[in-house]
């Protein structure tokens, strides 16, 4: 609690000693807003493109753009769009408003690109511990930092920024950007995003992923996870377990349970570069 009180007091302090350089007002911007909005625009577009392109060269078969909105109730939905809109504004008004005219202040000599470079490393960096989150937060960064300093308007960086966040989140495998995690929230689940990196459980994945195994003439909801459970954990589901499993059935897919059901910590401690147990229910 004590360095949030104290970034927010750098916050403050650092944009009251600049209010009269930041030049908000519409009157004093450089460039128009149809302009901003045009560039901000086209920005966003090729940082999509290049996001996407990334994407196609590491993804699995069994990975790619979803739409992960349908895999969540509807709080969860309510409650991943606050939190989103409230991380993203926060963040632009840190990187404009703070981080990239402090790195300005302490280091005037690098000009404008260097200066802008740094300030976008540091915005990077503080997206640790995923080296993918990093480095796509880094080349935005730079852009936008950019593109503020063309034109003084944070609106049309706002929606840049959440536009490129939902595609990251879409387009890019969890195991990557680490369900866009940072810090501590990333750390405590960092064994599950790499073991899901592993080699034998992408192989494993690539296995469930099949169509002849997530759907099965006649295999019902209830046979599925007796299945699933019998492959994986070589045992059937608990009653809890089986309401639990059921409940997500309704908006995540059976791939999805199932990566799921891999991640969790019973599977992953029973793991030993082994594939499915060899009385399991589709052909290795």
């Amino acid at each position: 609690m004590l360095n949030v009180a104290a970034l927010i007091g750098l916050f403050l302090i650092s944009c009251r000693r600049r209010a009269g350089s930041l030049r908000f007002r519409e009157r004093e911007s450089k460039t128009s807003a149809d302009v901003a909005w045009r560039e901000a625009a086209l920005a966003t577009l090729l940082l999509a493109a290049a996001f996407l392109l990334g994407a196609g060269l590491v993804e699995e078969p069994y990975e790619g753009l979803k739409n992960f909105f349908a895999e969540k109730t509807s709080w969860e939905v309510c409650r991943w769009t606050a939190q989103k809109l409230s991380v993203v504004l926060g963040q632009q008004l840190a990187l404009q408003l703070f981080l990239a005219p402090l790195v300005r202040e302490l280091m005037p000599a690098t000009g404008r690109w260097p200066g802008a470079g740094l300030a976008a490393l540091i915005f990077g960096l503080i997206h640790l511990p995923s080296p993918a989150l990093v480095g796509m937060t880094l080349a935005a960064g730079l852009v936008w930092i950019r593109l503020f300093d063309r034109g003084r308007r944070l609106l049309p960086l706002f929606f840049s920024h959440l536009a490129l966040a939902v595609l990251a989140h879409a387009a890019l495998p969890e195991r990557l950007h680490y369900d866009m995690r940072v810090g501590r929230r990333a750390l405590d689940r960092i064994e599950q995003y790499r073991f899901l990196d592993d080699p034998g459980v992408r192989r494993l994945l690539r296995q469930l992923s099949s169509r002849d195994y997530m759907v099965r003439p006649g295999l019902e909801e209830r046979g599925f996870l007796d299945a699933l459970f019998q492959d994986l954990l070589g045992r059937p589901p608990a009653p809890e377990e089986r309401r639990y499993w059921s409940e997500r059935l309704q908006s995540a897919s059976r791939f999805e349970v199932a990566k799921k059901i891999i991640a969790g910590e019973e599977f992953r401690a029973s793991w030993a570069g082994r594939g499915l147990r060899a009385d399991s229910n589709f052909q290795q």
